[in-house]
């Protein structure tokens, strides 16, 4: 396949802050893989459509994948061997590894991947919160969004705060600190683990330092989402760019001092040095 269609191979589905779906996002951008991006209003393919994000279509063999998971053991299995270029396809399958030590991280980062989404959305979603922080971060500002996902978005926050608030039990301060407790102690064993080697998994570079940044990200939303210039998703959302000057004391206080403490962990520089040396380059 060439031309057009071979530039345009894979269709990627994502909203706006979507870690899972901001670890694809980068795997494909590091290995070259010819794709284009669709991006939904945060919640809005859950409700309307049934399905949830971030999704990965084949358009070469009529595939969806619609697990984060599974959409790098797609591109590891199906397309980083038919890459042509020797060098990059030899980095791709070792980046794409999974042995035993990457499939124990990924367990583990699964896990954090949602511990850091309810943590967080217990003060992004707290009754007390104006609704831009929460509104900003699933794209109602953003212009890649469509029209319709940002209206549904806007005027449709009360009903959505409150199912989210039901569904990732918000209201309950005990779960809240468990989720803490399980972050700080996955974030201690990445600590430990950077103090003997240079990566998450090994001496080289592999999805797992990828996903751990990806998924650490939202919780540095000063220092990289919502920067002045946001090195999230490579700069793809323009409504990012110096959000959190915008909000000011619109982001929960609670996230702010957690960013502070995080920023002085061995692990969360490692996610800041990889978003700085990787994020806009491949393989």
């Amino acid at each position: 396949m060439g031309g057009e269609d071979e530039r345009r191979r894979f269709l990627f589905v994502a909203m706006p802050i979507n870690h899972f779906g901001e670890r694809v996002r980068w795997t494909l951008d590091l290995i070259g893989a010819p794709y284009e991006e669709y991006t939904v209003g945060g919640l809005i393919s859950a409700f309307l459509r049934g399905r949830s994000v971030p999704q990965l279509v084949d358009r070469k063999s009529c595939s969806m994948i619609g697990n984060s998971d599974e959409c790098l053991a797609y591109l590891s299995a199906a397309y980083a061997p038919s890459i042509a270029d020797t060098r990059l396809r030899a980095k791709a399958l070792s980046f794409l590894r999974f042995d035993e030590q990457t499939m124990a991280w990924d367990v583990k980062l699964n896990q954090l991947g949602h511990l850091v989404q309810g943590w967080a959305y217990f003060y992004v979603l707290a009754l007390d919160m104006t609704p831009e922080g929460c509104l900003t971060a699933w794209g109602a500002f953003e212009p890649k969004v469509p029209l319709m996902h940002r209206l549904i978005l806007k005027f449709g926050h009360p009903f959505l705060r409150k199912f989210m608030r039901l569904v990732f039990e918000l209201s309950n301060e005990e779960v809240r600190d468990r989720r803490r407790k399980m972050i700080e102690s996955i974030l201690d064993e990445a600590d430990a683990t950077l103090s003997k080697q240079k990566f998450l998994a090994g001496d080289d570079l592999s999805h797992v330092d990828i996903t751990f940044s990806a998924l650490l990200a939202p919780l540095l939303g000063a220092r990289l989402v919502f920067a002045p210039k946001s090195s999230y998703a490579n700069g793809r959302f323009s409504s990012f760019n110096g959000a959190m000057d915008r909000m000011s004391d619109k982001w929960p206080r609670a996230l702010l001092e957690f960013e502070q403490s995080l920023l002085k962990r061995p692990c969360a520089k490692h996610c800041i040095s990889l978003y700085e040396s990787l994020r806009s380059t491949q393989l």
